[in-house]
């Protein structure tokens, strides 16, 4: 579920409980809210995370909210009225766990990835001296990209520096961003366009990251520009734009 579809639930909700609490609990059940909104914010934001740690986290906050909302659930099964109030504390619910179901799917391809690629890379043998070299196949690194990690968080789940891999990758001539052509990249962001009508650059850069498509954001912009150039131009005509403001000096 969408973050947005999200908050306006835990608004509709905050606003329908917040005139039977009392002043105390207000600040509690606000505090609340606010927290599942920080998790789901960061699950949303969180692509590719370094580690399985992090998921983890995410992972046991969510058990959590979902503990807790199910206890109010059933307290309020018990009080006649609230339909409304009822209904989208139903909707937090079902969205929570489907949040934690799509967390625990990630970890679990985060924990797979860990087994085929170790964190303690083998060290090349016959070295001429000094440190022995990291042996970093070409068919690792490209497989860990082709999950839409990127190459700081490839590099810890080898189990080696940044430094470490951009020259494993030189040696390798694997560059930053993936070789595709035009009618390609258009049919990829066709695709995302149907399912999610309306998209800006920065929401399309990242689903085609998320299908390992790792492409400069100017070509994202030609094709959308190709393809939907009329949903561009109103973009365009409302966007915010920067406001120019003049701070004073600190004496």
């Amino acid at each position: 579920m969408a973050v947005s579809i999200l908050v306006m639930f835990i608004a509709f909700f905050y606003a329908f409980v917040l005139i039977q609490l009392t002043e105390g609990n207000i600040e509690e059940l606000q505090s609340f809210l606010l927290s599942i909104q920080d998790c789901i914010n960061r699950i949303e934001q969180s692509t590719a995370p370094e580690n399985d740690r992090t998921l983890e986290y995410l992972r046991d906050r969510l058990e959590g909210y979902i503990q807790i909302v199910l206890a109010i659930s059933l307290v309020l099964s018990n009080v006649q009225g609230f339909l409304t109030v009822k209904m989208l504390i139903e909707h937090l619910w079902q969205s929570l766990r489907e949040q934690l179901h799509h967390i625990r799917e990630r970890l679990a391809d985060c924990r797979q990835i860990s087994a085929v690629f170790p964190r303690s890379p083998l060290q090349s043998e016959g070295s001429s001296g000094g440190r022995p070299k990291y042996h970093l196949t070409a068919e690792q690194i490209d497989v860990l990209r082709s999950t839409g990690m990127s190459w700081t968080a490839i590099a810890n789940c080898l189990g080696v520096s940044a430094k470490t891999l951009s020259r494993r990758r030189q040696e390798h001539g694997i560059t930053d961003y993936t070789e595709i052509r035009e009618d390609e990249l258009e049919w990829n962001v066709r695709d995302i366009l149907q399912l999610t009508p309306f998209s800006g650059e920065t929401y399309i850069q990242r689903a085609l990251r998320a299908r390992g498509i790792h492409i400069q954001r100017w070509k994202i912009r030609d094709a959308l520009q190709q393809i939907d150039p009329v949903n561009r131009a109103v973009r365009r005509r409302y966007a915010i734009r920067r406001r120019i403001y003049n701070v004073n000096k600190t004496i």
